[in-house]
């Protein structure tokens, strides 16, 4: 548990120290590609009326990332890479509860993020595989599409708010340049605020967590 911390810790200190130590560590660019199933967290609306929950079906995620893998200048926490990553996630409506009761809901919840990570590996166990932990920050467009309750328009509508996500996983080496990446992430934002089909403002919270795969190009 101390040398998870640590890793954590230290992955976000390369965030500061990529500028000083890049030409050092001699980083390696790569390109990786991911995708996998996410569960959305049942969502509260609070509205003037009270709170209401809505549940998702399940849905995707998908992204890619441009980085840099930083070698070996961070001999205290293992080998460790900093990039820049795109994601998606989309999940349709299932239903909306209520304090009289439950109804069934359409439309989706999808959100478009920006993200910088960092990211710590131990390769201990290499060229066989290795695990590795990280944090992401970043910005997000939360979007409640053409939502509706029982027939009746709810929400359609959007919110740019601040991202962050934990990121764990193991990597299975394919060769010099290939890897594999088999991981869990969960991601979330500040609460985002929408205004309802009647114009009201409703207040959300929003949690996303992904089971997912990824391929890994270095150059």
């Amino acid at each position: 548990m101390k040398q998870l911390a640590s890793t954590i810790i230290g992955s976000l200190g390369l965030l500061f120290c990529i500028a000083t130590t890049a030409a050092a560590d001699h980083p390696r660019p790569y390109l990786s590609l991911i995708g996998g199933l996410n569960l959305a967290d049942e969502m509260t609306l609070s509205d003037r009326g009270g709170d209401f929950i809505t549940t998702f079906e399940p849905g995707f995620f998908a992204g890619g990332a441009l980085g840099y893998d930083l070698g070996d200048g961070f001999p205290q926490i293992g080998k460790g890479r900093i990039e820049l990553e795109v994601g998606y996630r989309y999940n349709e409506l299932h239903d909306t509860q209520f304090s009289t009761g439950t109804l069934d809901s359409a439309g989706d919840l999808s959100t478009l993020s920006v993200m910088v990570n960092t990211v710590g590996e131990y390769r201990e166990y290499a060229p066989t595989y290795f695990p590795y932990f990280g944090v992401g920050i970043g910005a997000a467009v939360i979007s409640m599409n053409e939502t509706s309750v029982a027939g009746h328009p709810l929400i359609d509508d959007s919110s740019v708010q601040l991202a962050y996500q934990l990121l764990a996983g193991v990597c299975l080496p394919l060769g010099k340049n290939l890897a594999m990446d088999l991981g869990y992430r969960y991601f979330g934002t500040l609460d985002p605020e929408f205004t309802d089909s009647r114009n009201n403002k409703v207040e959300a919270d929003l949690g996303n967590h992904a089971i997912e795969i990824g391929l890994r190009l270095r150059f």
